[in-house]
C-alpha cells in the first residue's frame, strides 16, 4: 500500500487484505506471490518458495488471507482526492474474503467521494453475487451506525457530508466513486468473466477490463458496455511476450466504440520496431506460429506454413520495452476516474 504509485492508471494502492490463491494463467507469475515469498512486511507467511519438477525455484500462495485491520480505514486519512487501486497485491472477492470484510470496504467507498476507488478482480462471479444481494443494506446499516459506534470514523469523516446525511444503501448503490473491473488474459478467461461484468455495468457500476498480461487474443465483441480498456504486456523473471495484434484490436474495439484505452506496458518483451537495431542481434527473441510463440530458432519455416508476418518481440526489459503502440502513447482514461 502507498499514497504514490508507479502503476500508469492509478495514483495511490491500498491493500487491507492480504493473501491470495491462483485462479487462471494470468497468476503464474504473481509479482504479489513473488514478493509476499520474500518477507515483504504484512504478508509474512501468507507466500513462499517451492522447488518446481524441473529444479527451479518459484513463489506459491500459502492459501491464506489476512485482514490488515490497521488499513481498513486508510483512505480516509487522506485528503487530497486520488485514485485508488483496491487490493493491488491481492483480491477483494477471494472465497476467504468474508462478506463483513468486504462490506467494511465499500463503507470506506462511500465515506471517501473525493476519491475514486479502482477494485479489480479475477473473480467477478462472487463479485456479480456480492452486488446483487443485501450488501447496500448492510453497508448502508454499517455508515449509519458509525456515528454512535465508531468515534474514529467519525472523527475521520467529519470533513465530508456523508454521515450528516445519513446513508440509505438503496439510494446511494451504485457508488459513482467505484469503478470496478475483471481481469483477463486470453479468450477463455475473457468469454467466462464477460457475462458477470456485463451484468454488474447493466445494474449501473463504472465497469472496466484489465487485459494484462496479456497471453492469447481477445475477441472483443460483447464488451461493449465498458466504460475503459486496460491492456499490457507481461514483466517479471519469467514474462511471457504479447502479440502486437492482440493490442491493436483492444486499441481499434476502443477506437470502435468510444472506450477509453490504456496501453500500459510492452512488459519484458517489445516488438522489432520498438529496439534498437545495434541490440537486436545480442537479445533473446521470440517468434509467433498460429497465436503461439517460441524462442528464437534458427529453423523458422515459411511464412505461408505459420509464421506471421509480425516483428519479432525481443527481451529488453521493461524500462526498454516502454508503452509506444505502434509510435503512440495511448493513456486513455475515463473522465471521472
Amino acid at each position: 500500500m502507498a499514497d504514490r504509485s508507479a502503476i500508469e492508471w492509478t495514483d495511490a494502492t491500498w491493500n487491507p487484505i492480504a493473501g491470495c490463491a491462483r485462479v487462471s494463467e494470468g497468476c503464474r507469475h504473481c509479482f504479489a506471490e513473488r514478493q509476499a515469498a520474500r518477507g515483504l512486511p504484512g504478508f509474512e507467511g501468507l507466500a513462499r518458495f517451492v522447488d518446481r519438477p524441473d529444479g527451479a525455484r518459484e513463489a506459491r500462495w500459502t492459501g491464506s488471507v489476512t485482514v490488515r485491520e490497521n488499513l481498513m480505514d486508510q483512505p480516509l486519512r487522506w485528503k487530497r482526492p486520488r485514485r485508488i487501486f483496491v487490493n493491488s497485491m491481492s483480491d477483494l472477492f477471494h472465497d476467504l474474503v468474508a462478506d463483513e470484510v468486504i462490506d467494511h470496504v465499500f463503507a470506506v467507498t462511500a465515506l471517501a467521494p473525493q476519491h475514486t476507488f479502482q477494485i479489480l478482480t479475477k473473480r467477478p462471479e462472487r463479485m456479480r453475487k456480492y452486488l446483487t444481494g443485501d450488501a447496500q443494506e448492510r453497508v448502508g446499516s454499517l455508515i449509519d451506525n458509525a456515528r454512535f459506534n465508531n468515534e474514529r470514523w467519525v472523527a475521520l469523516t467529519a470533513r465530508t457530508d456523508v454521515l450528516n446525511d445519513g446513508y440509505n444503501g438503496c439510494e446511494r448503490w451504485p457508488l459513482r466513486n467505484v469503478w470496478l473491473g475483471g481481469s483477463v488474459e486470453d479468450q477463455v478467461t475473457a468469454d467466462v468473466r464477460r457475462p458477470y461484468l456485463e451484468t454488474i455495468a447493466a445494474a449501473g457500476w463504472n465497469t472496466f477490463a484489465s487485459y494484462e498480461p496479456a497471453l492469447g487474443h481477445v475477441t472483443w465483441a460483447g464488451w461493449e458496455f465498458l466504460k475503459w480498456l486496460i491492456s499490457g504486456g507481461e514483466s517479471g523473471p519469467n514474462a511471457r511476450p504479447s502479440h502486437p495484434d492482440w493490442h491493436r484490436d483492444a486499441r481499434d474495439f476502443c477506437g470502435a466504440h468510444g472506450i477509453p484505452y490504456l496501453f500500459k506496458q510492452w512488459g519484458e518483451w517489445a516488438p522489432g520496431e520498438n529496439v534498437p537495431p545495434t541490440i537486436i542481434g545480442r537479445r533473446q527473441h521470440a517468434h509467433w506460429w498460429d497465436d503461439q510463440w517460441m524462442y528464437g530458432t534458427t529453423n523458422m519455416g515459411d511464412p505461408e506454413d505459420g509464421w506471421d508476418n509480425e516483428p519479432d518481440v525481443y527481451r529488453i526489459g521493461k524500462r526498454a520495452a516502454g508503452r509506444f503502440l505502434d509510435g503512440v502513447v495511448h493513456h486513455g482514461m475515463p473522465g471521472n476516474a
